[in-house]
């Protein structure tokens, strides 16, 4: 009840405007109300009179929130200097480590922390995110499955695992896992945001935005909900109306990269490519965030037809960024690029390298054009059985012509062009793709 904790705090410190720990506990529901600016100040407040430690860690979570990922670093390190036993700021620290794409330092802080203290739930948590982050999907899944039968109440846990289910491409059983979650913890947001984007990973659209609807009326605050809304109303085809959601989001809460990710989304969709890049940051990626939007910065490339300047971005992503399952977007994007080139052997190279469940179908998709185009007929009818059970988001017509092409050998209806094109559209309505980039940031 986060709107009453804002209230109750706001009269408290009006009451007693020196009190530190009043200051904390309002700083606290700023942060949970997505106010972090707000937050900061009011724990810089809290630490002008004596509230310590709490509010030290408070800056530090303010700072993640912010997106200023080193500053954060320095804020937890700072704390644990004064109190190494702190493991709050232990947890924190690891977390922002893997918000710097540090995944293998992640990983060992949270190995440590779950070590020195292992009644840590929110520390377990975190190492199972961490491996999902890593790609190493049934690892992360033991793990929340190991957290669950020691804390069975723990509703964060159970999302963490249903998510985890999800990124495994078992969408049925991730659906009804939330479905569990829901009915034995009615308030919790997280479960009701993911069993909506699980609906919408299942191209089950209407029941996806009547269930985005029912969870921001319940939760007016949330923004990852208002923002998993506008991507269902882009996968409908409803443009405006998605830039408009994002709009409003960002209007109430300039700095959430979530829906600032999501809109650019939106203006790419809509062809105006000119003031997508404007919203995108130009420089080297370094933080999470930095390379979902140079991968974004790649594919407006590739539909503006500068394709090797597309080629450059996807290779230093395929290289260089630190999360697997992003990464392997930067391969499938590479390949479409290659696939524009003709050149089949550098997209069969970099289609070698795509692992993740969820991104076999667009995969398959790839490998069909690349094999049938240089002729190796039996991995070209592989790929092509690959995709009987494809999900919604990939056109039936797109298929049908590949397989036309390359299964039948018959004259094609669409031009290279025309293929080109559908291609570009699977990843820019690939409901698992915006997930995981929501997934991310989110965490």
């Amino acid at each position: 009840m986060y709107p009453l904790q804002l209230e109750l705090t706001e009269q408290a410190i009006k009451i007693a405007d020196d009190d530190g720990w009043s200051w904390a506990q309002y700083a606290d529901a700023l942060l949970k109300l997505q106010r972090p600016t707000e937050a900061l100040k009011a724990y810089e407040q809290a630490e002008s009179f004596g509230a310590g430690d709490i509010a030290k860690r408070g800056r530090a979570e303010v700072l993640k929130a912010l997106g200023r990922l080193p500053d954060a670093l320095a804020a937890y390190d700072a704390v644990l200097a004064e109190n190494i036993g702190d493991v709050v700021a232990k947890s924190g620290r690891a977390e922002t480590l893997r918000a710097l794409g540090r995944l293998p330092e992640a990983l060992a802080a949270y190995d440590a922390t779950i070590a020195d203290h292992p009644e840590s739930v929110v520390a377990k948590n975190g190492r199972a995110e961490t491996l999902r982050s890593l790609g190493r999907l049934q690892e992360a899944l033991a793990a929340y499955d190991a957290t669950i039968a020691h804390y069975p109440e723990r509703a964060d846990a159970k999302s963490g695992r249903a998510e985890t289910l999800r990124a495994l491409g078992r969408l049925n059983e991730a659906l009804a896992a939330y479905d569990v979650i829901i009915a034995q913890h009615p308030e919790d947001i997280v479960a009701k945001s993911g069993r909506a984007e699980t609906l919408r990973a299942l191209g089950r659209l209407p029941e996806a935005l009547a269930a985005y609807d029912v969870t921001i009326a319940q939760h007016p605050e949330d923004i990852v909900a208002k923002s998993g809304k506008a991507e269902v109303l882009k996968a409908l085809g409803r443009l405006q109306e998605a830039l408009a959601a994002y709009d409003s989001i960002l209007d109430s809460k300039s700095d959430d990269s979530i829906a600032r990710t999501g809109r650019v989304g939106v203006l790419v969709a809509l062809r105006r490519y000119d003031e997508a890049l404007e919203s995108l940051p130009d420089e080297n990626p370094v933080t999470l965030e930095d390379w979902i939007a140079y991968h974004i910065r790649g594919m407006i490339m590739l539909r503006k037809g500068r394709i090797d300047e597309a080629i450059r971005i996807f290779e230093q992503g395929v290289e260089e960024d630190p999360i697997p399952s992003s990464k392997e977007y930067f391969r499938n994007a590479l390949a479409v690029a290659c696939l524009r080139r003709r050149d089949f052997a550098r997209a069969e190279s970099a289609l070698d390298g795509v692992n993740t469940p969820l991104l076999q179908p667009q995969a398959n998709v790839l490998r069909l054009h690349t094999f049938g185009a240089s002729g190796e007929d039996a991995p070209a009818v592989a790929a092509y059985e690959q995709l009987s059970d494809k999900p919604w988001f990939i056109p039936d017509e797109l298929i049908g012509e590949l397989h036309r092409r390359y299964i039948l050998k018959e004259e094609p209806r669409h031009d290279d062009d025309w293929v080109f094109e559908q291609e570009l559209d699977i990843f820019l309505f690939d409901p698992n793709q915006q997930a995981i980039y929501s997934d991310l940031l989110a965490a």
